[in-house]
């Protein structure tokens, strides 16, 4: 049983099988169709019957009319046909229509009539407590008279062939879309899981759908925990090692307080207070974007203009443009380390720098603008890796950053669910970074 299951479980055996099933399906409502159109009585049916027994009537001769009506009585029991009926169901006599004489009542005694020619005259009564049952009388050109029942009837919008038609047409364009749907579902949630996967941590992917989809899921599920694992152990590791460098220092610090020479020793010093600056900034690197912390609802501006006044006390002045007001769920400890090396850059390499905040409907903008000398298109995806600096010199200086600023500043904005771009000024000359946010 299982064997016989198993290429079901495949996308070729349900592709086969859909296949399978639609032309069993089509071969059904075929049948369906066929039975039905025999089952369809056109409503010229009865008139056109009626019609040849009157043609078959006039060419026998007398002596052998009762014959036929009785063999065409048998034949045709729904005409119901009587010899020599000229009366109707009160008693009253109603003979045909004069010869040429239009043909009263019913609509078909006409059409009828029309068939026979000018010497047959037609008439017809209700027949039954029906208004559309309809006996119909018939006089021959040499006198002699039968009636006939006919039903009548509406002709139908479409005939059944159309129905069934439709029918087909519509059954399986909504089984095949289904099926379709069923088939390529696995592989749209396969897609948005890639398109939303994150190396800090793995969003399994529910493995169903054809065995090859449920293959590849899992596939991607595994590569999606190896990857989350090998950057969990890197960054436990980097961590570990700045973190576990920050005595040495301390160390090495203490010690160079007792080098005699002044020079040296502020030379010591230096390199220290750099080497821990570095490994300060590596911890940052390595904790920003990546907490788990909950977001807090936080007016913008007034971090923003906090940020301001900061470098504004350390003589550094920096503007604020934006409105006075504009809450924001963020976490404001990231946001405002992201902006403060932002704005450190640009008071590095422009002498003067601005901090907009630009609200939108779905997310709300934080600009940096400096009049510096900006940032090559060439290199610009470059820069926002880790430990890239876009100082012409490669030597490190008191004053050099570790390349750490604007990958800390994307990692933030990552992890908040926004991002962060490029852009040029309208004048030409320096460098826009952007940070947007969502703002649910």
């Amino acid at each position: 049983m299982k064997r016989a299951v198993r290429p079901l479980r495949r996308i070729s055996g349900q592709i086969g099988l859909l296949i399978v099933l639609s032309m069993l399906a089509v071969n059904i409502i075929a049948t369906l169709a066929f039975w039905l159109d025999h089952q369809y009585r056109d409503p010229d049916d009865e008139p056109r019957t009626l019609t040849y027994a009157a043609r078959l009537i006039a060419g026998t001769p007398a002596s052998d009319r009762h014959a036929i009506m009785s063999a065409l009585e048998a034949t045709f029991p729904a005409l119901r046909l009587r010899e020599g009926d000229e009366s109707a169901a009160d008693g009253t006599t109603a003979m045909p229509s004069a010869p040429g004489a239009p043909a009263r009542g019913f609509p078909v005694s006409g059409a009828i009539r029309d068939r026979l020619g000018a010497d047959v005259m037609v008439n017809d009564w209700q027949d039954g407590p029906e208004p559309r049952h309809r006996r119909v009388v018939v006089r021959l050109a040499d006198g002699y008279v039968f009636s006939g029942r006919v039903e009548e009837r509406r002709r139908p919008w479409v005939g059944p062939a159309a129905v069934s038609l439709s029918f087909v047409v519509v059954t399986l364009t909504i089984v095949t879309l289904w099926a379709a749907r069923a088939l390529t579902r696995p592989l749209t949630d396969l897609a948005a899981a890639v398109e939303a996967f994150q190396p800090e941590r793995a969003t399994l992917v529910r493995e169903t759908g054809p065995a090859e989809i449920r293959d590849l899921a899992r596939a991607f599920n595994g590569m999606q925990t190896r990857i989350a694992k090998l950057v969990a152990d890197r960054t436990r590791m980097l961590a570990a090692v700045s973190h576990d460098l920050r005595t040495p220092i301390t160390r090495l610090r203490l010690r160079a307080e007792f080098v005699d020479n002044d020079a040296n020793r502020a030379a010591m010093l230096a390199d220290l207070d750099q080497m821990g600056a570095m490994v300060e900034s590596a911890l940052s690197f390595l904790r920003e974007g990546r907490t788990q912390t909950s977001k807090a609802r936080v007016d913008l501006p007034a971090l923003l203009r906090t940020i301001v006044d900061r470098f504004s006390d350390m003589g550094r002045p920096i503007a604020y443009e934006g409105p006075e007001r504009f809450p924001a769920e963020i976490r404001p400890d990231e946001i405002e380390r992201a902006v403060t090396n932002l704005a450190d850059n640009a008071l590095k390499y422009g002498t003067d720098a601005r901090i907009r905040l630009v609200p939108g409907v779905d997310e709300v903008t934080i600009e940096v603008v400096d009049d510096g000398p900006g940032i090559p298109h060439a290199d610009r995806d470059a820069m926002l890796d880790p430990f890239v600096r876009g100082d012409a010199a490669r030597t490190m200086t008191p004053d050099s950053g570790f390349g750490l600023g604007l990958s800390i500043a994307r990692a933030i904005a990552e992890g908040h669910g926004g991002r962060l771009a490029f852009d040029d000024p309208p004048a030409g000359r320096g460098l826009i970074v952007r940070l947007v946010l969502p703002i649910a």
